[in-house]
């Protein structure tokens, strides 16, 4: 079977299985790393198991106590929009891609299998 990959993205934004799109989706085994978080899925309806990988992309800070002080946060990740695309335009660089090694462990994959291609 071929998924492609906007429609996973899509369905999974959505808490929808990425295989069929259905929304009979169980989550379990959450796991916390130091930067990230992985977690176990799978779907009742078509019985695919997947993972889903989490990274911190924004901070929000709560009042504690401290009065009159006002603050916002600069550059901010949130505010970029399209990731799955951006990441899909920059591995089609292929010239590119050796210089991206070691600042991400799952990008690295991503590169070592655009690079075998």
């Amino acid at each position: 079977m071929e998924l492609d990959y906007k429609t996973a993205i899509k369905r999974l934004s959505k808490s929808e299985c990425p295989v069929c799109g259905n929304s009979g989706v169980e989550y379990k085994n959450l796991e916390i790393l130091s930067d990230s978080a992985v977690q176990t899925a799978s779907c009742t309806d078509c019985d695919s198991k997947w993972e889903e990988y989490y990274s911190l992309t924004g901070v929000e800070i709560y009042e504690t106590g401290v009065k009159d002080f006002d603050f916002s946060i600069k550059n901010n990740l949130t505010s970029i929009q399209n990731i799955p695309e951006i990441l899909l335009t920059i591995l089609e660089q292929k010239e590119i891609l050796p210089t991206l090694l070691g600042i991400d462990e799952n990008l690295d994959k991503l590169i070592s299998e655009k690079l075998k291609k």
